[in-house]
């Protein structure tokens, strides 16, 4: 499959340095559409990588930062109550939106199951 469309990808913090991809959302258009639609993203999406229906987004706080033409960092924040403390503190999670082109894709290929004596042995081989 050669490339040519579209995409926003939604990264999110798997721990310390590492980032994982957790959405790829496929654009309709050029690149400008999926700018537009990163934009959106920005604001809505959740550090899953799901967005919140517009009507049901939480009270979090948000910080969007633009990182290049093509590429933004989100942190969401978090409001929660210590009770030991007795006082509010404040969590994070970061996401990375940027754009891209797809450039190439390959079809994965189902994996098939093993074929070893114990199977056999069990009749499931």
């Amino acid at each position: 499959m050669s490339g040519g469309d579209w995409y926003v990808l939604v990264e999110g913090m798997k721990y310390s340095d590492a980032w994982e991809l957790l959405r790829a959302v496929h654009v309709e258009g050029d690149r400008e559409r999926a700018i537009a639609r990163a934009v959106e993203l920005t604001r809505a999406v959740r550090p899953g990588g799901e967005e919140w229906p517009a009507d049901t987004i939480p009270s979090v706080g948000r910080r969007v930062f633009r990182t290049s033409e093509t590429s933004w960092l989100v942190e969401v924040l978090y409001s929660h109550w210590h009770d030991e403390k007795r006082e509010a503190y404040t969590s994070s999670k970061c996401l990375k939106v940027s754009v891209a082109p797809l450039e190439h894709a390959e079809e994965v290929v189902p994996a098939a199951p093993p074929r070893g004596r114990l199977r056999r042995a069990f009749g499931r081989g």
